[in-house]
C-alpha cells in the first residue's frame, strides 16, 4: 500500500506527481484519489496500474574513431514489449531506441544521437575547464513504452582544438570542422550533420569583437573626449584624435571576422537544406537539428544577416514537421516536445537578436547638429562636467556622426526585420499549436522560453477569460467582451518578448517594456477575445530613487513650508509623468509644481497639482500622475514639492518657525514618463491612442486600458529621464543638531592639519641645517684637494648608529706605490654626532694629493653607541672629485654590528662599476628608498628626501587636499548601493560601497599629481641673500679654488637642490596652493551640504565607506599615482 507521501504535491495544479522509484516493476497497482469538491461533496477515483520492466541484459560500449569521432555501441539489450514477463527468447525482437548525450557538472545536457541503431559515430564537444574537461556520456535504452535504462561513460577528457576567445584560432577550427561535415552532406547522414555543425559553432560563442567609438551611446555624448581607461583613470582625446577613430575605427582583425561569418554562413545554409531532408517521424531529430541551427546563430556579433535568414526558414520547415508529428502521434513524450520547442523558440531568439538594430531611446528625434548640441547641453546640466578639450560644437559634431552612421547601419537591419517579422510570428503561432496538443492532453498551462522569449499556451472558455483574465509572473490581461458565440474551450496564447520585433518604427526606441502579444481562438481566428487592459511590471526597470532629507517639526501642530526641487531631462512628452515619493508624512499636505527650465514657486509654474487622498497608495508613498501633452518637445523640467503642515492658513512666504524641535526625514522621489503602445498590424507602426494609462499604474507596474485596439500586440514606454536633486531646497535643512558628524569630521580635519603645520615648518627648518655640508673634523689646514663625501644610512629598524667612526680610502694606482699608506679619516664633523636612520649626510673631505684611483674604501666603528645605536647600516658612500666631477660609489647594503649578519663592525668595500649598479638587489633597495622617502606622500611628510624642492608643509598640504578630494568624489557616488550586506564585528559592509571608495580613490588622485607635480618642479624665488656654511669660522683658511666650489661654499642651498633641474617658474608654487586651498574648502562646503541631504544615519554610513577609501589611497592608489609622477 502506497500512502500520500509517495506525491510530490503541486498546489494550484491538477496534477499529482509521484516520486521517483517509489513503483516496483512488472507489479499491478491500485490507486484510489480522493476528492472533496468546494460543493462539500466527496468523490472517489479509482486506477489499475501495471508497471512495466525496463530493457534488460546488454551493454554500452565507446572507442575512439576516425575525424576525432566517438563510436559508441550498444549489444543485447532486450525487452518484453507488451507481455508481462520477460522471455529471451521473444525479448531480443523488440524494437529500441537509443539516445546518446553529452553532459557535464553544470546540469547541461547536448543531444548526440537518437534512434534505433545500435552502433553510431559521434561527434564528442570538448569538456569544460570545470571538470578539467573530462566528458560524461549518457546512453538511455527506450522501450515502446518511452520507458528507458541508462548507462553512463565517462570518456576521459577532451580538449579544445581552439583556443578560446581567439579568432584565428576559432577560424581554422570551423575549416577543419566543415570537411567533416561536408563529407556527412555528401553521404547524406543528416544527423551527423548537425552534430558536427553544432560542435563546430560552440567555440563561436565566446567570441567577442572591439568596441570603437560607434558604440558610444547617446546618453555618453555629454562625455564624448573623456575615455575611461580599465583601471578607472580618465584619458582625454582631442577633436583630432576623434576624427581619426570615426574615420579609421580599430575593429580589430576583420579578415578572420568576416572569414568567420562566410563559414558560418556556409553551415547555416547547410542546415537549412538538412532542415528539409531530415526525418520528421521523431522530435529529437528534429530537436537537434533546431539545437545545431541556434548554435551556429548563437554569437549575434558574427551572425549575418543572411545567416539568420536561412535560420528563420530552416526553422520553419522543422516546425511544419513538428506539428504533422503532434497531431499524429499516440502517446507523445511531453518532455521531448517541450525540449524541442525550446530549440526551436531559440532559433528564433537567436535569429531575432542578430538582426535587431541598436536603438537607444537617448537619440535624438533629428540627427542635425543644432539639435544633438541642444540635447547634449540639456544632459550637462544633469551630469559633471569632464575635462575634454572640445568646443560644444565639435562635440555634437562627432556625436552627429556617430549617430548617422549607427543609423545608416539600423535601416539596414530594420529592412531585414521587416521581412523576417512574419515568419517569426508564424513561426510562434506553430509552436502555439503544437503546446495546443500538450495542453489538450496535460490540462494545464505549457510554457516555453529561451533567451528573450517566452510563450504559455492555454485553453479557457470565453466567459471564464472574461470573469478572471489570464495572468503569469511578468503580465495580467483582463477582458471585457468578445464577439465570438463559441461555446468551446478557446486556445490562448501568450507571447512575451524582451526586445521588440516592430522595431523599424521610429517609436520603436522608445519601447521599454516587453512587447506581449496575445492571441485568442482556435485554427486561423487569433482575436475571438481582445485585451481590454494589461498590466506589466517594471521592477527592473526603476533606478535607485534620489533621497532628500526634510526636517519636519515633531510637534504637529506647528507650522511648516518647504519646496523640495527635483530636476530631469523630459525625453519623451508625449508620454504621461508618473512622480512616486516614498516616506512622506501623511500628516501633511503636498502640492505638486511643474515649470520648464526654471525652478518653480508658489507663483510661478507650468501645472499644479494638490494632493488628495486618492495619490496615497499607503501611509507613505504619494503616487502622482500628469496627463501627457505638458510639453510638445524635449526639456529640462523641475518638480517641486511643496510640503506644508495642514493647519496653516497663513501665506507661506511670512510664515516663520515657532520651535526648533525637529525630526529629519528622508523623502525618497522618481519621475518617470510612462505611455501605452498597440501595434497597429494595418499601418504597421504603434498607436499611441488606443490604449491610456491607466490611473492604478505605479511606479513599479504600468497598467493600460484599451479600446478597440487596432492589433494583438502590446508595450509600455516606461522611462527614467537623468534626474538630479536641486540645491535650492537644501539650506532649509541645514540642521547641525542631527548632522553634526561629518561637519565635525571636516572641522577636525582642518584643525588637525593647522596643528601639524606648525610641526612641519619647524622641520622643514631644520632639514637644511641637517642637510647642509659639513668638514670633517680631521681636515688639515693645508690640504687644498677636495672631496664630497655623501653617506646613506638605510631604512632598516635601528639603522642609525652613534658609534664613532673611521675609514680610509685605498689608492689603487698611488704615484709612489712603496711609499704609499693610506690616511686614517673620521667620519665626523664634531657637531652633529651619529647618522640618523634614513638619513643622508654630505661631508667635505680635504687631502694634500689626489686619490689616482680610489679602488677600496675601509670602513669601521667602535661600537660605542648606547643600545641600539651601536650597530649601523650603510647602504652606501658616494665619493666625489670637486675638481674633476669624478664620482666614485662604494655599495655596502650590510650591517656593521656584532648583532647582524657576519658579527663583523668593520667591511672594505670596493669601488662600484656599472655592472654592480645595475644589480637586482642595489636597484630594489634603491627604488624601495626614493618610493618610502619621496614618492609616497603620506609617508614622505615624515621622511622628506634630501635634495627635494617637495617641502614637508607642501607634502601635508597635498594630503589634505587628497583627503578632502577622495571624500567628496565618494560623496558624489554614495547612494547606488544595491549589493548584499556584510558584517565584521559591529561593522557593517556592503560589495556596492567597497567598489566606491575604490573608485573615488582613483578619481581622486589626478589633481594630486598635478599639485604635488607644480611643488616638486617649480623654483624657488631668486634672492640676494648669501649664507655661510656652518663651522666656516673655524675653518677659514680652507678655500675651495674651482667655481664650483666657491658656489657650494657660498650657497648654503646649493647641498639641497638644483634650481637649474626645475621646468617651473617659481609663482607655479603659489597657485599649486590656490588649487589646494581651493579644493578643500569648496570640498568641505558641499560635503556637510551632502551630509545634510542625507541626515544622521546615512552620513554616518557614508563616513565609514570614506575611511576605507582612504585607506585604499594611503596602500595602494598613492603608490601608483606618484611612480606616474616620475614620468612627467
Amino acid at each position: 500500500m502506497l500512502y500520500f507521501m509517495a506525491f510530490n504535491s503541486e498546489l494550484e495544479t491538477n496534477a499529482f506527481v509521484m516520486k521517483a522509484n517509489v513503483l516496483n516493476a512488472s507489479t499491478g497497482y491500485l490507486i484510489e484519489a480522493h476528492m472533496e469538491l468546494a460543493t462539500g461533496e466527496k468523490s472517489i477515483s479509482i486506477w489499475t496500474v501495471n508497471t512495466n520492466i525496463l530493457p534488460y541484459g546488454g551493454s554500452c560500449e565507446i572507442k575512439d574513431a576516425i575525424w576525432g569521432e566517438k563510436k559508441v555501441t550498444t549489444n543485447g539489450w532486450n525487452d518484453e514489449g507488451f507481455r508481462t514477463s520477460t522471455d529471451i527468447s521473444y525479448d531480443w525482437k523488440e524494437q529500441l531506441n537509443y539516445r546518446i548525450m553529452q553532459t557535464n557538472s553544470e546540469g547541461k545536457e547536448t543531444l548526440l544521437y537518437y534512434g534505433s541503431e545500435e552502433e553510431n559515430y559521434i561527434k564528442v564537444k570538448p569538456g569544460i575547464e570545470k571538470d578539467g574537461y573530462t566528458v560524461t556520456i549518457k546512453i538511455q535504452i527506450y522501450d515502446i513504452f518511452i520507458d528507458y535504462i541508462e548507462c553512463i561513460k565517462n570518456i576521459g577528457q577532451v580538449l579544445p582544438d581552439y583556443t578560446t576567445s581567439d579568432q584565428t584560432s576559432v577560424s581554422s577550427f570551423l575549416h577543419s570542422a566543415a570537411d567533416s561535415t561536408d563529407y556527412y552532406v555528401k553521404t547524406g547522414n543528416v544527423k551527423q550533420v548537425a552534430m558536427n555543425a553544432e560542435v563546430a559553432g560552440t567555440p563561436v560563442t565566446d567570441l567577442n569583437t572591439t568596441t570603437t567609438i560607434f558604440d558610444t551611446e547617446p546618453a555618453q555624448w555629454v562625455n564624448i573626449g573623456v575615455e575611461i581607461l580599465s583601471d578607472g583613470t580618465n584619458v582625454t582625446k582631442t577633436f583630432d584624435e576623434l576624427w581619426n577613430m570615426y574615420e579609421h575605427p580599430d575593429y580589430g582583425d576583420v579578415t578572420t571576422q568576416n572569414n568567420i561569418k562566410e563559414q558560418l554562413t556556409d553551415f547555416s545554409t547547410i542546415l537549412d537544406k538538412t532542415s528539409n531532408e531530415v526525418d520528421g517521424t521523431s522530435t529529437v531529430n528534429l530537436d537537434q537539428v533546431a539545437n545545431s541551427i541556434g548554435t551556429i546563430i548563437g554569437n549575434k556579433l558574427f551572425t549575418a544577416n543572411s545567416s539568420a535568414s536561412k535560420a528563420f526558414n530552416g526553422n520553419k520547415g522543422l516546425l511544419k514537421k513538428l506539428m504533422i508529428l503532434s497531431d499524429n502521434e499516440t502517446y507523445p513524450k511531453y518532455e521531448d516536445y517541450i525540449s524541442t520547442c525550446q530549440g526551436m523558440l531559440r532559433v528564433l531568439n537567436n535569429a531575432l537578436e542578430a538582426i535587431l538594430p541598436k536603438t537607444s531611446v537617448e537619440t535624438p528625434a533629428t540627427l542635425d547638429i543644432h539639435t544633438i548640441m541642444s540635447d547634449i547641453s540639456s544632459r550637462q546640466e544633469l551630469s559633471e562636467p569632464n575635462d575634454a578639450d572640445l568646443t560644444p560644437v565639435e562635440r555634437a559634431f562627432i556625436a552627429s556622426q556617430i549617430a548617422m552612421k549607427n543609423k545608416l547601419d539600423a535601416d539596414i537591419k530594420n529592412d531585414v526585420v521587416k521581412n523576417e517579422v512574419q515568419v517569426l510570428l508564424d513561426s510562434i503561432s506553430n509552436i502555439g499549436h503544437v503546446l495546443q496538443r500538450l495542453n489538450y492532453r496535460k490540462q494545464m498551462p505549457v510554457y516555453v522560453q529561451n533567451g528573450h522569449i517566452n510563450s504559455t499556451e492555454d485553453k479557457k472558455l470565453i466567459g471564464e477569460l472574461i470573469r478572471n483574465g489570464f495572468k503569469n509572473n511578468e503580465v495580467d490581461l483582463n477582458f471585457v467582451e468578445s464577439d465570438s458565440r463559441s461555446l468551446q474551450e478557446q486556445a490562448v496564447q501568450v507571447t512575451l518578448y524582451d526586445h521588440t520585433p516592430f522595431s523599424w518604427d521610429e517609436e520603436s526606441k522608445f519601447i521599454s517594456s516587453k512587447t506581449v502579444t496575445v492571441s485568442v481562438g482556435e485554427g486561423n481566428i487569433t482575436n475571438s477575445a481582445i485585451p481590454s487592459k494589461i498590466k506589466l511590471k517594471n521592477t527592473d526597470l526603476v533606478p535607485t530613487r534620489k533621497t532628500i532629507n526634510v526636517a519636519i517639526p515633531v510637534d504637529k501642530n506647528e507650522t511648516t513650508s518647504q519646496m523640495l526641487m527635483y530636476k530631469m531631462y523630459l525625453k519623451t512628452p508625449s508620454d504621461s509623468l508618473i512622480i512616486s515619493i516614498i516616506n512622506a508624512m501623511d500628516h501633511l499636505n503636498h502640492t505638486i509644481y511643474i515649470r520648464k527650465k526654471k525652478p518653480p514657486t508658489e507663483d510661478e509654474y507650468d501645472l499644479k497639482k494638490i494632493t488628495n487622498s486618492s495619490d496615497w497608495l499607503s501611509s507613505s508613498e504619494i503616487k502622482v500622475i500628469l496627463d501627457r501633452g505638458i510639453y510638445t518637445d524635449p526639456t529640462n523640467v523641475y518638480i517641486g514639492v511643496l510640503i506644508q503642515n495642514e493647519q496653516t492658513s497663513a501665506p507661506t512666504l511670512t510664515r516663520r518657525r515657532r520651535s526648533l524641535s525637529t525630526t529629519i526625514v528622508e523623502y525618497e522621489i522618481i519621475g518617470a514618463t510612462v505611455g501605452c503602445r498597440v501595434w497597429d498590424t494595418v499601418k504597421q507602426k504603434w498607436n499611441k491612442t488606443s490604449c491610456q494609462l491607466s490611473n492604478s499604474s505605479t511606479i513599479t507596474e504600468t497598467v493600460c486600458e484599451c479600446s478597440s485596439p487596432p492589433g494583438n500586440s502590446f508595450a509600455t514606454t516606461f522611462y527614467v529621464p537623468p534626474n538630479t536633486i536641486d540645491f535650492g531646497s537644501v539650506f532649509e535643512k541645514f540642521d547641525l543638531k542631527n548632522n553634526a558628524a561629518v561637519f565635525a569630521t571636516v572641522v577636525s580635519l582642518v584643525l588637525l592639519f593647522i596643528l601639524l603645520c606648525v610641526w612641519a615648518f619647524r622641520q622643514d627648518r631644520q632639514d637644511h641645517t641637517r642637510w647642509a655640508l659639513s668638514y670633517l673634523s680631521d681636515n688639515g689646514p693645508n690640504d687644498d684637494y677636495l672631496y664630497i663625501l655623501t653617506v646613506f644610512t638605510g631604512l632598516h629598524r635601528n639603522a642609525g648608529t652613534k658609534s664613532r667612526i673611521g675609514f680610509m680610502i685605498i689608492d689603487g694606482k698611488p704615484k709612489k706605490s712603496h711609499l704609499y699608506e693610506p690616511d686614517i679619516r673620521l667620519l665626523d664633523d664634531e657637531t652633529h654626532r651619529g647618522f640618523g636612520v634614513g638619513s643622508i649626510r654630505k661631508f667635505v673631505m680635504s687631502v694634500s694629493k689626489p686619490i689616482n684611483d680610489p679602488s677600496v674604501l675601509k670602513i669601521w666603528h667602535d661600537n660605542s653607541g648606547q643600545g641600539n645605536s651601536a650597530s649601523w647600516y650603510l647602504n652606501k658612500i658616494l665619493l666625489e672629485d670637486i675638481q674633476t666631477n669624478e664620482r666614485y660609489t662604494f655599495i655596502c647594503d650590510q650591517w656593521l654590528s656584532l648583532d647582524h649578519d657576519d658579527d663583523c663592525i668593520d667591511c672594505a668595500i670596493p669601488v662600484s662599476d656599472k655592472l654592480d649598479k645595475h644589480k637586482f638587489s642595489f636597484l630594489f633597495h634603491e627604488k624601495t628608498r626614493q618610493n618610502t622617502t619621496d614618492n609616497h606622500l603620506w609617508l614622505s611628510v615624515a621622511i622628506r628626501p634630501e635634495d627635494s624642492n617637495f617641502t614637508r608643509i607642501e607634502r601635508l598640504a597635498c594630503c589634505l587636499t587628497l583627503l578632502f578630494l577622495t571624500m567628496i568624489s565618494n560623496a558624489m557616488f554614495y547612494g547606488q548601493n544595491t549589493g548584499s550586506q556584510f558584517s565584521i564585528g559591529p561593522i557593517k559592509l556592503s560589495l556596492s560601497g567597497i567598489y566606491i571608495s575604490l573608485i573615488s580613490a582613483i578619481i581622486a588622485a589626478p589633481p594630486i599629481l598635478l599639485v604635488s607635480y607644480m611643488f616638486r618642479s617649480s623654483r624657488h624665488r631668486k634672492t640676494s641673500e648669501k649664507k655661510p656654511l656652518p663651522n666656516t669660522d673655524e675653518v677659514q683658511d680652507l678655500t675651495l679654488k674651482s667655481t664650483k666650489k666657491t658656489d657650494v661654499e657660498t650657497n648654503s642651498k646649493a647641498d639641497v637642490i638644483d634650481d637649474t633641474e626645475l621646468s617651473l617658474p617659481f609663482w607655479c608654487r603659489y597657485v599649486a596652493w590656490g588649487i589646494v586651498t581651493l579644493a578643500v574648502f569648496t570640498s568641505g562646503f558641499f560635503l556637510i551640504l551632502y551630509s545634510m541631504e542625507w541626515g544622521k544615519t546615512k552620513s554616518e554610513e557614508w563616513l565609514l565607506c570614506f575611511f576605507m577609501s582612504f585607506i585604499e589611497s594611503m596602500l595602494l592608489v598613492d603608490p601608483l599615482k606618484v611612480r606616474k609622477s616620475r614620468f612627467l
